[in-house]
């Protein structure tokens, strides 16, 4: 991955251990101001963040007032924002959350390296949506800003909170189509949160979207198969998630084309569900294209997949419409070799 040299500091200073790391922020600041970046608000933020910074600086017989520091960079940080002045309002953060884990502040240092985190990555949006030039470094910077926020919930044993960010981070990845990374988060917010299903499940979806987009079929599958387990013997719109899943199911096996006898009991029940004509109780349109697709694939029927798919799409969720293109896809390729 090609780092710029301001992302090159960036991660200098985030894996530093010193505790004095303030003053050197001025760097980038400047930087950015003689870039033209800030326009006419550069001196002025210069001049806000050296002030700041210089209260930090330890004097004789004197200890400086970190806690005020912090108070006066989430000022500075928050005027930023409203500026949409996102990096550097990041930056702020950054140093306010630096204050605040000097002063043993876990909270607010928490809250802190979130903030920075969607700053970051709001930075990171702005580019993209421009079509500017990237090197990823704002994205690279919000992921670590937020890692950062959830070790420290984590080590303070505030799970709940911990897994909200980790949400909060996986969701804005997604958005990004930063889906690997996103993922990472996703996992980790439902190991964290192992008390709320219908919160657990609904995250556990958005990881399954993840897995679809990197094309990563049998995780998604055993995700899928997570979800149906948690949703047993639950009323109301459970039924519909398990039905929904089983759909999903439906169209990775036929992407798969693993051998029924490797397949699980709920998997080889899902298979066999659709390979059957739905009995008169089970009668809908959607059903019944689903079953004449597993046909036409069992058959090697290019033609029927490409017509029932077209059917079939406006009855999809959006993952399903992925898969279902990826299938016509992959029966597309097969038959331009005959």
């Amino acid at each position: 991955m090609l780092h710029s040299p301001k992302m090159n500091e960036l991660v200098s200073y985030q894996n530093s251990t010193h505790t004095t790391p303030f003053s050197c922020r001025c760097g980038h600041i400047k930087m950015a101001s003689q870039q033209g970046v800030l326009d006419e608000k550069g001196t002025e933020l210069i001049a806000s963040y050296k002030a700041i910074a210089a209260k930090l600086k330890k004097r004789f017989m004197k200890k400086p007032n970190v806690k005020a520091a912090s108070v006066e960079y989430g000022k500075l940080a928050n005027s930023l924002k409203n500026e949409e002045n996102n990096e550097y309002a990041a930056l702020c953060f950054m140093a306010m959350a630096k204050c605040d884990q000097l002063t043993a502040d876990s909270g607010s240092e928490a809250e802190s390296w979130a903030n920075a985190g969607r700053q970051f990555i709001l930075a990171e949006e702005k580019l993209m949506a421009a079509r500017n030039v990237s090197y990823n470094d704002m994205l690279e910077a919000g992921i670590h800003s937020f890692l950062l926020a959830v070790h420290v919930l984590e080590v303070q044993g505030d799970n709940l909170l911990a897994a909200s960010f980790a949400l909060e981070a996986g969701q804005r990845l997604m958005k990004c189509e930063w889906y690997s990374q996103a993922a990472i988060f996703l996992q980790r917010a439902v190991d964290l949160q192992s008390q709320t299903i219908d919160w657990r499940i609904d995250t556990l979806g958005k990881l399954v979207s993840c897995r679809l987009q990197l094309r990563d079929y049998s995780s998604a599958l055993g995700i899928l198969s997570q979800i149906v387990s948690e949703s047993n013997g639950k009323d109301g719109p459970y039924e519909q998630l398990i039905n929904s899943c089983s759909i999903s199911q439906l169209l990775i096996l036929l992407l798969l084309k693993p051998n029924r006898r490797h397949l699980s009991a709920q998997l080889a029940a899902v298979w066999d569900s659709y390979s059957k004509l739905p009995s008169l109780d089970d009668l809908n349109d959607k059903r019944l294209l689903l079953h004449a697709l597993t046909v036409a694939v069992n058959e090697k029927d290019y033609s029927s997949v490409k017509d029932i798919s077209i059917k079939l799409r406006p009855l999809l969720t959006s993952d399903q419409k992925l898969l279902l293109h990826t299938v016509l896809e992959e029966y597309s390729y097969h038959h331009s070799l005959h």
